[in-house]
């Protein structure tokens, strides 16, 4: 499998004969979904005055 990040996006390309388990997984305090859309997950932290 190849990652690589694109337009602030993370993606993964699998190669030929990868295989993909189709699980949930626990991230942070969500969970990802197989083929569910993921639009954000948890929040930036603040920047402290300057």
């Amino acid at each position: 499998m190849h990652t690589f990040l694109q337009a602030g996006a993370m993606y993964a390309k699998i190669e030929e004969g990868d295989q993909i388990e189709a699980v949930p997984v626990d991230l942070g305090d969500g969970t990802l979904h197989p083929g569910e859309w993921v639009q954000k997950m948890g929040k930036k932290p603040e920047l402290a005055s300057r």
